[in-house]
């Protein structure tokens, strides 16, 4: 290994053999370890010490060797940095050329496949050319054009399509986009809580004066433990042995104490566990140092260079020369494309948030009697450990303090706090160029959601070929673009409901306050066994019914703060991928989708003038109107469209009115649809729609009228369960099976929701439910069976394939019509020391698993494409 260096065996040994060991683990890789050592010895901005950095980097380089590994492109593009910086000699950077030579790596290729900001690939630029003074930079390929045949249209270039434009003029555009980045810098966002605000009582008052001088006490606190953690960790590296004082350092530790604070005050009173709470850490500390790093490279003022000019192709007072979609005109200002963080093995990730996680530990205490008069009550934790089983897995679970949580309850204060990357954007996304590059302006955003440690999904994202994945790009930047408002009427409603105490018959949740009590509270001693058992049953029910209740009414504060905060604003929702193929969105704290309170009715199209909309009609307005709307299956929805069309009605020009209630497509069970063009079911097709019909059909009534057939023949032979179900076959008790029957719904799964159906009729006897929900699901798969007599062998010969690839030893592949390669990320878990955290280092190891993946390929393989074929091809629709 060049170059030739005298180095003292005796202080060598223990560190190459030490951090050998840990490279043979295979959760490392050279571009991780050299990843590490640049972060330790901060060469991405500045030389600083040269002289020692080029010798740790022999140390790293012996050992990359020592452990059977390979430097690759990221390794020599690292090292060519760290030469051009220093001025080494041109031998030296001679002899490191011929070796990349010699393992097949091509000098170009550090230029076009690894990004690199301009102060990187200058420094490069200056070692290279010492040896070969002509080299110049390779020139920029042609854009490479997806050749798909759905997509054939969408790409066609027998006549240029004007991209839809925002009803935004530039000014406004740029000035949201300077907002976003400000948000995206301070990697948080504040909104105030919708919870209906405690009067400031002495208590109050009180509890939130308590509230403040603890967190200051536990800041500093914090600080030291942290600062101690660091001084310790510094001298295992200093013995040679691998530690996370490195990571520890990346970020300001006041930075650090931020993050820990705002994990500790938004830790629910059940607790969390203890895997989840440190991926949580592990995750933000990760965002916020590539936010960091980004603005300290420069990367910021480019962007907002690029950025300034691609809003040319989306503001509706500007025109570009030759109209195309945002990835391409985007590509053709010439953007530098974002540097790609190496993200951290989740052993480190793991490991670094354990580490964080036990400081907040170590570091916050409280008095355990808050109302002491003197001040002499001992110190206890703030949080500790308990363990809990979830199914059959024991887990370590870090809950507060009971203190603790009574003293934020009283507090009651007014605000929550999101990060950057789980809120809308309030300027259009970055469109989608790239496996990594899209969606957010600085905070990191893969474009496939993966299960955690899964690696293999991006792998083949970085090696398609970059058209293939055009559809999928375009498709996600479109959805990406569409501008959203808050429809303050519904969102008034809402409010008002969620502030007297919620109703849950119209998705509002209830305050855990309102949760039932058993009706008897104590026992006495003479009482019988079975009704004391029976008083257990019943406080266990009511106490899980309150749990879930404390659960749904904290997510519906989250969402509707958030929609509160955006009331009047316009804003955007990011999307990307999930592990499917299946287009999500990136921020996760809202979504025009959803179930519980979701935002779907709370949310209108901003596209269009807005002006103040008139009066709604008095059948459509609120609690004190006829209130028909609340007995429709979706009836916040159904209000919002009764309010919009009463807008129209009550306008100058009805036909001329500018609608902006969202409008959502579906098929008619389109799992199904694909089933019966695939086995040519005509029965099954002519009820899904894919055939001519005088009038829609409805595949649910469909069924439900054939399961009422077989039941009227049972019934006359006397089955009992037959007769008792006269009447109460209907659509709404089919439904949810028929529907999820192509996402491989068993009879067990099947059952339980018939059941669940069942139990809502008030007038069936209780006591059949049992046994009506086992003869319905056999019937409505009777019926399917017969409807669809393709389907239930194509998902047949699917799920037998996925059984004997797995067994074999291989992961499940495929690829979609669109060009996504999907994988099964389902493997055999391989445990991190004492963490229930699986790790997929290579798609060889471990083995796959064979249950999960053999009935999870027919609901994976084929719903995925028509939505983003259709989303393509919305700028070509006049």
């Amino acid at each position: 290994m060049w170059p030739p260096l005298q180095v003292d065996p005796v202080c060598e040994s223990p560190r190459r053999t030490h951090l050998s060991a840990q490279l043979a683990t295979p959760a490392w890789s050279p571009c991780h370890l050299l990843s590490w050592w640049l972060q330790r010895r901060g060469l991405q901005g500045a030389a600083g010490n040269a002289e020692g950095a080029f010798r740790e980097l022999v140390y790293v380089l012996l050992m990359v060797k020592d452990a059977g590994l390979t430097p690759d492109l990221l390794s020599y593009t690292a090292i060519l940095q760290c030469m051009g910086r220093r001025g080494q000699d041109a031998g030296t950077i001679e002899r490191c050329l011929e070796q990349m030579s010699q393992e097949g790596l091509k000098l170009q290729a550090l230029f076009t496949a690894m990004p690199l900001s301009e102060e990187e690939q200058a420094a490069v630029l200056t070692a290279v050319h010492k040896v070969k003074p002509t080299f110049s930079l390779p020139p920029q390929p042609p854009p490479a054009v997806n050749t798909s045949k759905l997509l054939r249209d969408v790409y066609a270039k027998d006549g240029p399509v004007s991209y839809p434009k925002l009803h935004l003029p530039l000014k406004t555009l740029q000035s949201l986009f300077e907002k976003q980045l400000c948000v995206e810098l301070a990697s948080k966002v504040c909104v105030v809580s919708v919870e209906k605000p405690a009067l400031p009582t002495k208590e109050v008052m009180h509890a939130r004066k308590t509230l403040q001088t603890l967190r200051n006490h536990w800041e500093k606190a914090l600080c030291r433990v942290l600062q101690e953690t660091k001084n310790h960790l510094e001298g295992e590296v200093h013995k040679g042995r691998f530690s996370l004082y490195p990571f520890l350092c990346l970020l300001d530790e006041r930075e650090v104490v931020r993050i820990l604070l705002q994990v500790l005050q938004a830790l629910p009173a059940q607790g969390e566990s203890f895997t989840t709470l440190a991926r949580e850490l592990s995750a933000r500390t990760f965002s916020r140092h590539v936010v960091q790093r980004r603005r300290l490279s420069g990367q910021v003022q480019a962007l907002e260079t690029y950025y300034r000019k691609y809003l040319h192709v989306l503001a509706s007072d500007t025109k570009v020369p030759n109209p195309c979609l945002p990835r391409q005109y985007w590509e053709a200002l010439g953007a530098p494309e974002a540097l790609r963080e190496q993200p951290w093995p989740l052993p480190v990730q793991m490991e670094l948030g354990k580490q964080l996680a036990e400081m907040l530990v170590q570091a916050t205490r409280m008095p355990s009697s808050l109302d002491s008069q003197h001040g002499s009550s001992r110190l206890v934790p703030v949080l500790y450990h308990v363990y809990s089983f979830r199914n059959v897995q024991q887990i370590g679970i870090l809950k507060p303090h009971p203190a603790y949580v009574q003293l934020l309850e009283t507090a009651a204060e007014p605000t929550l706090t999101f990060e950057a990357v789980d809120v809308p954007m309030l300027c259009p996304p970055l469109p989608w160029t790239s496996p990594h590059t899209g969606a957010f302006l600085l905070s990191p955003t893969k474009l496939m959601r993966t299960v955690e440690g899964a690696t293999q999904h991006q792998e083949l994202l970085e090696t398609c070929p970059p058209a293939a994945l055009h559809g999928a790009l375009d498709a996600l930047t479109q959805l990406g673009n569409c501008a959203w408002r808050v429809n303050g009427r519904v969102l008034d409603l809402v409010l008002q409901l969620f502030q007297a105490k919620g109703c849950p018959e119209l998705g509002v949740p209830a305050p855990a306050s309102e949760a039932p009590q058993p009706a008897e509270a104590h026992l006495p001693q003479s009482a019988a066994p079975a009704r004391k058992a029976e008083l257990r049953r019943e406080l266990a029910r009511c106490q899980k019914m309150a749990r879930e209740m404390h659960s749904l009414r904290a997510e519906a504060r989250y969402r509707l703060s958030l929609a509160q905060h955006l009331r009047g604003r316009v804003f955007w929702l990011p999307h990307n991928m999930d592990f499917r193929g299946r287009a999500c969105r990136a921020a996760r704290a809202s979504s025009h989708l959803g179930s519980g309170v979701a935002l779907r009715p709370c949310w209108r199209c901003a596209q269009g003038p807005l002006s103040d909309p008139p009066r709604p009609l008095v059948s459509a307005q609120d609690p004190p109107g006829r209130k028909w709307w609340m007995g429709a299956e979706e009836p916040w929805q159904t209000l919002a469209c009764c309010m919009e069309v009463a807008n129209a009605v009550r306008s100058s020009d009805p036909a001329a009115y500018v609608s902006h209630l969202p409008v959502h497509q579906d098929g008619s069970c389109n799992g199904l649809q694909h089933y019966a063009a695939l086995g040519r079911d005509s029965v099954g097709a002519a009820s899904v729609n894919l055939e001519p019909s005088d009038v829609p059909q409805d595949v649910y009534s469909g069924v439900a009228a054939q399961v009422e057939v077989f039941r009227r023949q049972d019934a006359e032979r006397g089955t009992q369960v037959a007769q008792m179900l006269e009447g109460f076959i209907t659509r709404k008790v089919v439904k949810q099976t028929v529907m999820t029957v192509v996402y491989g719904v068993t009879h067990y799964g099947g059952r339980l929701q018939i059941e669940k159906r069942l139990r809502e009729l008030t007038d069936f006897p209780q006591e059949f439910v049992w046994e009506a929900s086992h003869y319905l699901v056999r019937q409505v798969f009777k019926t399917l069976q017969e409807m669809f007599a393709g389907t239930r062998a194509i998902q047949h010969w699917l799920t037998e394939s996925a059984r004997l690839i797995s067994h074999m030893g291989s992961v499940v592949e495929w690829v979609t019509p669109l060009g996504i390669p999907i994988i099964q990320p389902y493997r055999q878990e391989v445990k991190v020391k004492c963490t229930p955290i699986p790790v997929y280092p290579h798609p060889s190891v471990p083995r796959p698993s064979v249950p999960p993946s053999r009935p999870s390929i027919p609901p994976r393989l084929i719903p995925v494409c028509p939505s983003q074929c259709t989303t393509s091809s919305c700028p070509r629709i006049p």
